[in-house]
């Protein structure tokens, strides 16, 4: 096991001090740039998790002729609170003649049950969209390079 014997210096470093301003750059211009990397992260994770779920859709009898309907979109807050970002998850653009078949599917009617396939997807899936989030947003954060 190798050692270092000789003794620390009682003053501080000149690199160490020399490198807070960097350090505090740094860290100025990341805060500065993590609103449009999260946003960015957002609309991947988002992407892929809607490209996957169309493709599921695409193989169900029931639901292929939906499947470019199915989306997230941003819903706008009428307040301009920190409460958050509203998300809307379901069929979107639905041409009016198959708009009675996305409510048949999703609610039921007297002949079928519900298959509520937009609720059970973000009940499952919705963890798994949070945790892409959190994956691509730490990759961006580590591995873009910034000049402070």
């Amino acid at each position: 096991m190798a050692q270092y014997n000789a003794p620390f210096p009682s003053s501080p470093s000149p690199d160490l001090i020399a490198g807070t301003p960097a350090v505090l750059g740094y860290g100025r211009l990341l805060l500065e740039l993590l609103p449009s990397i999260y946003a960015q992260s957002l609309n991947e994770a988002l992407e892929d998790h809607v490209s996957k779920t169309r493709r599921r859709l695409e193989h169900d009898d029931d639901y292929a002729g939906l499947a470019e309907y199915y989306d997230v979109v941003h819903v706008k807050n009428d307040s301009d609170s920190d409460e958050g970002i509203a998300l809307d998850f379901g069929f979107f653009g639905v041409p009016t003649k198959l708009h009675n078949r996305v409510v048949q599917l999703e609610y039921g009617d007297a002949n079928q049950p519900p298959r509520a396939f937009v609720r059970r997807t973000v009940f499952k899936h919705f963890d798994d969209v949070i945790d892409a989030l959190s994956l691509k947003v730490n990759h961006t954060i580590g591995t873009s390079m910034v000049d402070a």
